[in-house]
């Protein structure tokens, strides 16, 4: 059985370590990221010559956002949030409480319509 010097030993922990590090910021940067979902709608209007509407939107883990061109206004920007109790939903309301009685009513509504059978 070769014995492996103090030197190899050394370099491979500290390639080991960078390796680690590495990985650790790019799951990191990953799970932060509003890029998950990247979509570009398009909605066509036919009362408007069959005119195109198009967008942009991206959703992530924890948040999102989207664009849409209204022509003649000016582009609508949102922002999306994701708040969670049992379930998780994306919310445009700009305050936690406000996110937070949305998922609320919407699990009380689906527990109601007889769609899920416990929203709690």
């Amino acid at each position: 059985m070769p014995i492996v010097s103090r030197e190899k030993q050394r370099v491979c922990f500290f390639i080991t370590i960078l390796l680690s590090l590495g990985a650790s910021a790019l799951i990191a940067t990953a799970i932060g990221t509003e890029n998950w979902i990247s979509a570009s709608p398009v909605r066509i209007v036919e009362n408007d010559n069959d005119t195109k509407k198009e967008g942009n939107v991206s959703l992530g883990l924890f948040r999102g956002a989207g664009e849409l061109n209204r022509e003649p206004l000016e582009a609508k920007r949102i922002n999306l949030y994701i708040t969670c109790k049992t379930w998780c939903m994306y919310s445009t309301a700009e305050d936690s409480k406000e996110r937070e009685d949305e998922l609320q009513d919407a699990m009380n509504e689906m527990t109601s319509s007889g769609e899920i059978e416990n929203a709690s």
